[in-house]
């Protein structure tokens, strides 16, 4: 009796244990099972936070809105990745598999795709419309390790992110920097100006005897007038807001625009043009710059234009057209500087690159050109005539700029160290950047 109720007590040991055994082993699997599933969802967290900011660095290096290059939708990765990539989903998924995951990679077990727009993307809670998103997506299935046995075969594990190209609208404040420190009547306003829009004028000069000169009976409105020196207003002026004198000096917003690097090599010399008629020209090294004199039609291909000394001088009745052209004045030892020069009643008809690195420059002045000349004058460079047609910005950070005429260009700024403004002009803000450059484009995580 007694060795039959030992048989029992041992039987149910047995199975007391049997199941403490497998319960042990359960917990334990589910805990290194746990344990690994969270370890790979941080390598996939990494590897998708890299693939979205490497996609919107490329698409703000190329512009940031949709394009060839920037695609707007969805994109499944390839496998093997495109490396060097040419679009900025591409980027993304080369970013990916650098951190070791391919779609269709590990046996079919990995899965990568990217998306990108311009509106808000899905399943993206707080993200609002940025200038450009690119979101990242990938997964992997897990087999169940020691879980396997209780029937869990395999966890799909996810890991997402988004990242976004936006704009700094108040980089876009301002059509007008005037950036000389010391210079007396900076900013000089002459006659019956009439100067609107909804952006600013900064001038950075902190001359006690007038930073900033306005004569006559100038029309002035505003967003924003903020002068680091003193102002003289003389005459029956209208200006609106009232000009702020002792403001903070401002940065030079293009100074990070690096200066075009180009061949020596001489694909035009002294090109005139004297008379009259059509004329067609390319892109390509000016060397000893542009002169058009006369009344021609002159159609300027897109491109970038070198001025190797010589600049741009225009004197007459031409009319001129360019879209997507970028000129830049420069200089070397065997080919003198001058100046941008438009006088006469032109016709200017010029529209600045929409993207790439000199996206809404129109005229880059050669930052080492000296403000003064031989004869201690200042070096200036002359903006007259009609420009209704002609967007993108001035740029002559180092020199100063007479700008004369009509100018009722909806997107336009001028950034040069002195200015004199003579005539009539409605700037806009480029509250995006594409026309003027002028807006700051920042890239980072949104989710």
């Amino acid at each position: 009796m007694q060795r039959n109720r030992a048989k029992t007590r041992s039987g149910q040991t047995i199975i007391f244990v049997t199941f403490s055994l497998f319960f042990l082993f359960s917990v334990m699997g589910l805990a290194v099972d746990m344990g690994f599933a969270y370890m790979k969802r941080q390598t996939l967290q990494a590897a998708a936070d890299a693939a979205a900011m490497a996609g919107a660095l490329y698409a703000s290096s190329a512009g940031g809105t949709c394009t060839s290059a920037v695609p707007c939708g969805t994109y499944i990765c390839s496998n093997p990745a495109t490396v060097p990539a040419t679009t900025a989903l591409q980027a993304g998924c080369a970013y990916a598999s650098a951190n070791g995951f391919l779609n269709g990679g590990n046996g079919g077990k990995q899965t990568v795709t990217m998306a990108g727009n311009t509106t808000a993307p899905a399943n993206s809670p707080g993200m609002t419309t940025a200038q450009y998103w690119v979101k990242a997506s990938v997964s992997e299935k897990l087999p169940g390790l020691f879980l396997f046995w209780a029937g869990y075969r395999t966890d799909n594990i996810t890991a997402e992110a988004t990242a976004a190209v936006a704009t700094d609208a108040s980089k876009a404040a301002n059509c007008i920097y005037v950036l000389n420190t010391t210079a007396t009547s900076a900013l000089l306003i002459n006659g019956s100006d009439v100067i609107t829009g909804d952006c600013g004028i900064y001038v950075n000069s902190n001359a006690s005897n007038y930073a900033t000169v306005v004569n006559g009976s100038n029309t002035i409105s505003v967003s924003q007038f903020q002068i680091v020196g003193a102002l003289s207003n003389n005459g029956s002026n209208s200006i609106s807001p009232t000009p702020t004198t002792g403001a903070s000096a401002v940065a030079d917003p293009l100074a990070s625009v690096p200066a075009p690097t180009y061949s020596n090599t001489c694909g035009y010399t002294n090109y005139a043009l004297n008379s009259s008629g059509t004329a067609n020209l390319s892109p390509g090294v000016y060397c000893g710059g542009i002169t058009i004199n006369g009344s021609y039609t002159v159609n300027f291909a897109a491109g970038t234009y070198i001025l190797l000394g010589g600049g741009f001088n225009h004197n007459g009745s031409s009319i001129l057209n360019g879209s997507g052209v970028f000129f830049y004045n420069t200089y070397d030892a065997t080919h003198a500087v001058a100046p941008v020069t438009f006088n006469g009643s032109a016709t200017i008809n010029f529209s600045a690159p929409t993207s790439g690195t000199y996206k809404g420059i129109l005229f880059f002045g050669d930052r080492t050109i000296p403000y003064l000349t031989a004869s201690n004058a200042p070096f200036t460079n002359n903006f007259n005539g009609s420009s209704s047609g002609t967007t993108g910005t001035l740029y002559f950070p180092s020199t100063s700029l007479i700008y004369n005429g009509s100018q009722t260009a909806q997107f336009q700024a001028v950034i040069c160290s002195t200015l004199t403004f003579n005539g009539s002009s409605a700037l806009k803000k480029d509250t995006t950047g594409t026309y003027t450059g002028l807006t700051k484009t920042a890239v980072g995580m949104i989710e």
